[in-house]
């Protein structure tokens, strides 16, 4: 969503997530929206990762994670495979 070249290239954050993230959440759908403040919501609570990892991947929010990642792989012409361990695939 970052339009900075290693960003797009990398397609991840590349800078400073802390202040890239706010100024291009809105870009981002709503259910992804969700996913990110679920995964931010259990890092609070301090649940660990891989379990909240599973926590997000089973619900309506992994679900529209894959599929705006689907769509932008394919908008940049990809391969509209989920990186390493997404988790845990289904």
């Amino acid at each position: 969503m970052c339009a900075k070249p290693p960003c797009r290239r990398a397609r991840a954050c590349r800078g400073d997530g802390r202040r890239c993230l706010p100024r291009q959440f809105y870009l981002l759908p709503g259910g992804v929206q969700n996913w990110f403040a679920g995964l931010a919501e259990m890092q609070r609570d301090g649940k660990p990762f891989d379990d909240a990892m599973e926590a997000l991947n089973t619900g309506d929010e992994g679900d529209a994670m894959r599929e705006w990642f689907e769509a932008v792989a394919k908008s940049l012409g990809e391969v509209d495979t989920m990186p390493y361990r997404w988790w845990d695939a289904r």
